[in-house]
């Protein structure tokens, strides 16, 4: 979350098993919507995508405003799972 302040992300969502009942949760998937003006060359862009190097984080990344993409990674790609189940989201209050 430290990443996300930093990046001055607008919102962050989680999903991924981490937001299952499974006892040992084996992926994080997140959506983190940045400001417009969010440079995709700074160290804040870096460490989003170092995230995904160092931990398995798979962040899909939208930018402010972006409503379109937002609703659909929201409710089709990360909404239900491959038999069409809803899955479980988690918006993180920053």
């Amino acid at each position: 979350m430290a990443v996300a302040r930093s990046a001055r992300a607008v919102a962050l969502y989680i999903n991924g098993s981490f937001v299952s009942d499974k006892p040992f949760p084996g992926d994080i998937d997140a959506v983190i919507v940045l400001p417009r003006d969010f440079d995709t060359r700074s160290a804040d862009a870096a460490q989003l995508r170092a995230l995904h190097r160092t931990h398995g984080f798979d962040i899909e990344r939208v930018r402010e405003g972006d409503n379109e993409t937002l609703d659909y990674l929201l409710h089709v790609f990360f909404g239900h799972d491959r038999n069409n189940r809803p899955r479980g989201l988690i918006e993180v209050i920053l």
